[in-house]
């Protein structure tokens, strides 16, 4: 696991290096948790 707690960090070296779809995963997230919330 990664997690990066600098506002201004540069995490997307991770993701490069991968392949993974981190940024993707995260926005699903965080329009899901949003969305829950009834907004």
């Amino acid at each position: 696991m990664f997690l990066e707690i600098n506002p201004n960090g540069a995490w997307g070296f991770v993701e490069q290096r991968t392949g993974l779809p981190i940024s993707d995963a995260i926005a699903d997230w965080l329009v899901e948790t949003d969305n829950r919330d009834g907004s």
